[in-house]
């Protein structure tokens, strides 16, 4: 009985110190794959930096010359900058930190908005006029999960198109481009972090703060291919849905 209540014990503890590890070495690795991404987006925009100031200092140079290393130096900063917020962005809204302000918000104004907003050259985007699309959303959040979609379908189009509808309880806003589209084995992974649809695609986080947006609404996004009548691929469509306010 001695015997059997001891090795009991034991099985317990190591059954409790096995749950109460799993926790901690998935905290771990989250904050192993954060320092990854902050590393590989910090890598590129700092090589820059330093390739440009290194030349700039490295003799005497014309005011032209000067200007122009600037130039690259303010570009490649103001893109580390960027990759920092959004990495920020992110984690606030995984760890539950941030939380939207909800008011009733017109999704057909916004898809308005957003396409008089974001320019691009050589691309035109346009939003349809279509009925009043009322949702419950928090103006700025939504605002940004709509740009970095249109902003991230405008690198591989011509044309984006915005559409807004209402359906089963929801406010939907589609992103169409009529460009070669997602590639079919990257679709299921679009929104995860620092993947490429295609390879014209920004490989960074903008389209998975897109997601983590939707879900702080009690939302969903989705991406899929657009498919012409011979069968083949027609642009990519990207779907946001968020609840309808309740009026």
């Amino acid at each position: 009985l001695a015997f059997g209540l001891a090795a009991g014990c034991i099985l317990l503890g190591l059954g409790v110190s096995r749950l109460m590890v799993t926790p901690v070495r998935k905290v771990l690795g989250d904050q192993q794959a954060f320092l990854a991404d902050a590393a590989h987006e910090m890598r590129t925009p700092l090589a820059v930096i330093l390739a440009s100031s290194s030349q700039a200092l490295a003799r005497d140079r014309t005011s032209e010359e000067y200007v122009r290393s600037l130039s690259e130096i303010r570009s490649a900063a103001e893109r580390a900058s960027t990759g920092v917020n959004e990495m920020l962005d992110l984690v606030r809204f995984e760890s539950g930190q941030m939380m939207p302000r909800m008011a009733p918000l017109r999704l057909d104004l916004l898809a308005e908005e957003v396409a008089a907003a974001v320019r691009v050259d050589d691309v035109e985007i346009v939003a349809a006029l279509g009925d009043p699309v009322v949702v419950q959303a928090d103006m700025a959040l939504l605002r940004q999960a709509v740009e970095n979609v249109v902003r991230n379908a405008s690198r591989r189009a011509t044309r984006v198109d915005l559409t807004t509808r209402a359906d089963h309880g929801d406010g939907v806003i589609e992103v169409r481009d009529n460009g070669s589209g997602f590639d079919p084995t990257m679709l299921p992974r679009v929104f995860d972090r620092y993947q490429r649809g295609d390879r014209r695609g920004e490989a960074g986080i903008g389209l998975a703060i897109v997601r983590a947006i939707a879900l702080a609404h009690g939302g969903s996004v989705a991406a899929t291919n657009a498919t012409a009548d011979d069968g083949s691929v027609a642009g990519a469509v990207v779907t946001l849905r968020i609840p309808l306010a309740k009026l």
